[in-house]
């Protein structure tokens, strides 16, 4: 190729560039709008209610497993508990211990044959940890 026409080709090779990128970049022309017309739905017959199944019999739940039964622990103490009042409840006779040591007033239920005053050597468990609702007192034997 002769060297005097190079830049010709090469100029009319940018002006075809330029065309080219111009329709692509042109905007597009609108489409014609097409109106569908309007069919009309079909119509649907009620067929007569079927009667509804009978839902499967649910399961019975399990109720949820008891909890545990948390051990209580005591502590122990062993001391002298006296009588110092009786009252009657519900076909019981309860009576307010003072347990020694430590002055603690009691309320528990009286043997038969024990009158305000009588002394009893008896055990106090405090509790420590567990279920336990409060402290017991137990009477083992008169002094």
């Amino acid at each position: 190729m002769p060297v005097d026409k190079l830049p010709a080709r090469i100029l009319s090779l940018v002006i075809l560039v330029m065309i080219l990128s111009a329709c692509a970049t042109s905007p597009p022309e609108e489409a014609p709008l097409v109106i569908v017309p309007e069919q009309p739905e079909p119509q649907v017959t009620e067929e007569p209610a079927a009667e509804p199944e009978p839902s499967p019999t649910p399961l019975k739940s399990r109720p949820p497993p008891p909890e545990p039964h948390k051990p209580c622990a005591w502590s122990q103490i062993r001391g002298v508990a006296t009588l110092t009042g009786v009252a009657q409840k519900q076909d019981v006779t309860e009576g307010t211990w003072q347990f020694f040591p430590g002055d603690e007033v009691m309320f528990h239920p009286v043997p038969d044959d024990a009158s305000k005053g009588d002394e009893y050597k008896a055990l106090l468990r405090r509790p420590l940890s567990g279920d336990c609702e409060h402290p017991r007192l137990i009477i083992v034997s008169p002094v």
